[in-house]
């Protein structure tokens, strides 16, 4: 759960954070309900530390951003509830932000001097894809991926390995599945920066904070000559400040919605 007051889309003033990573390691895995549940939980106290932290009050809040998709669709659902009922109480816009521009536009806040046009590589679970970011709102996405056969891969070979008694060196195969990712990542994002011609390249989401493939994309980038964005750990994770970000500008482009705004399992990135 993360809440966050940003100003002019590039200061951060707070960004308040409630992890249930211990919780879900139990079960091997987020489990969607409890996932929605700690979020109602945690969301109206992180609001209010958040604000404190920004020396803020509500009256100070010009407009609420909100992820409205993708994600697991209960978590979502809660986060996006609550900002309709901020924004109604406020009598503020509510701005709709698509989860993986907020991860994109966290490269605004950690480098203030980048404007686009750039390619973006965004990794973020679930969601790999080059991105030509053309303006602040307006993207298309090239050379999409998908890595579930080699996941696939790897938890068939864990468990082979378990069901004959066999060692395995997880570190090992932890090193070897970085290495298989970045090995598909990392020429497709040199291969669309010829396509497009583009000089800038960013990389964006959770996966970004893996080292061999920030190691990887700076030897490519420095190769072929092109400057590249890495955000600061804090940064490639999910953070209340990177959709504040992004809301600001989807807010001057008028993007903003009704309470009739719904919650989306899955949603492209250019809606």
């Amino acid at each position: 759960t993360a809440v966050a007051v940003v100003e002019d889309g590039r200061r951060v003033l707070s960004d308040a954070i409630a992890s249930q990573a211990d919780m879900h390691a139990l079960y091997g895995g987020v489990v969607p309900e409890i996932a929605s549940r700690k979020h109602v939980e945690a969301i109206a106290g992180l609001t209010e530390q958040a604000l404190r932290d920004a020396d803020c009050t509500r009256a100070d809040i010009d407009a609420v951003a909100v992820t409205y998709a993708p994600g697991l669709i209960g978590a979502v659902l809660v986060g996006l509830s609550f900002a309709k009922s901020m924004a109604y109480g406020l009598g503020v816009p509510l701005i709709p932000v698509h989860h993986i521009r907020g991860h994109i536009a966290a490269n605004y806040l950690a480098f203030p001097e980048l404007e686009p046009p750039f390619l973006a590589l965004a990794i973020s679970g679930g969601n790999t894809l080059i991105v030509d970011v053309r303006d602040y709102t307006v993207d298309g996405a090239p050379l999409d991926m998908s890595f579930s056969g080699l996941k696939t891969a790897v938890v068939n070979l864990a468990h082979h390995a378990e069901q004959v008694g066999e060692p395995l060196d997880r570190a090992a195969l932890a090193r070897d599945f970085a290495q298989a990712v970045s090995d598909t990542l990392v020429p497709r994002a040199m291969e669309a920066l010829r396509q497009t011609g583009r000089k800038v390249l960013v990389a964006a989401g959770g996966v970004a904070a893996n080292s061999v493939i920030r190691g990887d994309l700076e030897r490519a980038c420095a190769r072929r000559g092109c400057k590249l964005y890495l955000p600061p750990l804090r940064l490639c994770g999910d953070n209340g400040a990177m959709i504040g970000a992004q809301g600001y500008y989807e807010y001057l482009a008028g993007h903003t919605a009704g309470m009739e705004l719904n919650a989306y399992a899955t949603r492209d990135i250019a809606d």
